[in-house]
């Protein structure tokens, strides 16, 4: 209950499920508040710490997503998550919730960052670290951790709405004009009672309107449609509501239709990235080539709706329309079998991913090779004075083993062509199953497929990890240490994953 519920310790203290467990058990006797949080529930914190541990140990890349958050008693915390392929299946497992003390310099998050990675033995293992745009943080990892980064590219979509929206200044002002109505009405009781009983009368679905999250631009998409829906019920009884905001005159109503008709692909490419049970970073160039395509295709009915559509298109050339020539980007969407080369706008990215691809593999060729040759056993004397009719095959076998022993080069370019060749994969399987079936076929394209598929592309996983986190430190809990809510959002991330 405390892990799975995030039910605060001091449940087994309360008289009610003192109570409670008395009925269903008179025989069973509660632990203590004491026993629960220092006997009971670090020894699960172990047991489950060492199975994670141990399943991480066999793992051969891994991709990691971090972010910072303070909570309202303004303690700062530090999250990780981990992500890697496993028995044909994306698995994401949370690492640590550290409480950090001091300054947030760059050198004391550094220094964090490396603890958590020695802790769990992936340091070696990690193939990049996703995070926010920050700069801070992007320094802490490039430079003092050496390894490589990715930004969020939620949160870069976050950037291009808000830049979109600020060059327009007529879309701000209307954002501001519903942003007003909807404070009006989260405080006045007497007109969201008017409202829902107009709603009532028109036949209208009861929805309550939404406030947004200025920083958050999905939260005002969200608001901007919940007005549209209750446009006919709200026109009804605005002018009858005592110190009433400003309404929405007609061409306004058309500009917050074309807003809210804009920004839809927007909002569905951020759902489609924040997934954790399917491969996402190769999604990225392909659905901002997709994105690019539907924005262009929104008719718009306002010179408003035109202006915001341009700017739309132009800030998400500049912030990611390069992201297909990235190396990163690239191989994992080549090597989705969903894409392949169809993932790229332009064939020179292609071919040089395509080249980038084949040094790779033949560089995990000539290390096999090698591993082979230094443990090859040495050959048996064998008496050939008998007459053998499978000499020739066997000299013809041992001669095309040398071929591909020494030109790793020639055999990459046929796993590259061949894989190439094969059937794209339909939307509807997932592209782990295809490396599965794939991996004695392309065996190095199958490890490499396991090193690029497994990145997340946005740090979503770890804001998860602080929405539970929200739930657990709340005015009930707000003395709860670190470490114990480190342990509590690790069991509760954590236990459903096979193995652990």
């Amino acid at each position: 209950m405390i892990t799975k519920d995030l039910q605060p310790l001091s449940i087994v203290d309360n008289l009610g499920f003192v109570e409670y467990t008395k009925k269903l058990q008179p025989l069973y006797s509660l632990p203590n508040r004491k026993v629960l949080s220092n006997t009971m529930l670090p020894f699960k914190y172990n047991e489950v710490r060492k199975k994670l541990h141990d399943l991480l140990n066999i793992v051969t890349h891994i991709s990691v997503t971090t972010d910072m958050w303070t909570s309202d008693s303004q303690k700062s915390f530090l999250s990780v998550t981990s992500h890697f392929v496993r028995d044909n299946k994306m698995i994401s497992a949370v690492l640590s919730t550290k409480e950090i003390l001091g300054n947030h310099t760059s050198q004391n998050i550094a220094t964090e960052l490396k603890l958590i990675f020695d802790e769990w033995s992936v340091f070696d293992k990690i193939v990049t670290v996703v995070s926010d745009n920050g700069a801070n943080i992007k320094k802490d990892i490039i430079e003092m951790l050496q390894k490589h980064h990715l930004p969020c590219v939620a949160h870069t979509l976050n950037l291009c709405v808000i830049d979109a929206v600020k060059a327009v200044p007529q879309v701000t002002v209307l954002i501001n004009k519903c942003r007003a109505i909807v404070t009006y009405f989260n405080h006045s009781s007497q007109a969201t009672e008017k409202l829902k009983n107009m709603r009532k009368q028109m036949g209208v679905t009861e929805l309550r309107l939404k406030q947004d999250v200025p920083t958050r631009w999905n939260s005002t998409l969200i608001m901007m449609e919940r007005i549209c829906l209750v446009k006919e019920p709200l026109s009804a009884i605005i002018t009858s509501l005592p110190n009433a905001p400003d309404f929405l005159n007609s061409s306004e109503w058309e500009t917050l239709l074309d807003y809210t008709n804009l920004f839809k692909p927007v909002e569905a490419m951020t759902t489609e990235l924040s997934g954790e049970n399917y491969p996402t970073m190769s999604l990225v160039v392909p659905l901002i080539r997709g994105l690019q395509y539907a924005v262009r295709n929104r008719k718009m009915k306002t010179v408003e709706g035109e202006s915001l559509k341009s700017r739309l298109l132009e800030v998400v050339w500049r912030r990611l329309g390069q992201l297909e020539s990235d190396k990163m980007f690239a191989k994992s969407s080549f090597l989705d079998p969903w894409f392949k080369k169809i993932a790229f706008g332009n064939e020179i990215n292609a071919n040089n991913t395509t080249k980038r691809l084949v040094e790779e593999v033949t560089s995990l060729i000539r290390q096999q090779n090698t591993s082979v040759s230094t443990n090859t056993p040495r050959e048996v004397s064998v008496d050939k004075s008998e007459v053998s009719l499978w000499d020739l095959r066997d000299e013809k076998v041992a001669e095309a083993k040398t071929i591909c022993q020494n030109a790793p080069n020639v055999n990459a370019n046929i796993q590259l062509e061949q894989y190439l060749r094969q059937n794209f994969v339909d939307r509807s399987n997932n592209p782990l199953d295809y490396w599965n079936r794939s991996q004695s076929t392309f065996p190095e394209l199958y490890m490499l497929s396991k090193k690029y598929l497994c990145i997340p592309e946005t740090s979503v996983p770890s804001e998860r990890v602080f929405s539970k986190a929200g739930q657990i430190i709340n005015d009930r809990r707000n003395r709860l240490k670190g470490d114990k809510l480190d342990m509590i959002i690790l069991l509760n991330s954590n236990l459903n994953i096979e193995g652990v």
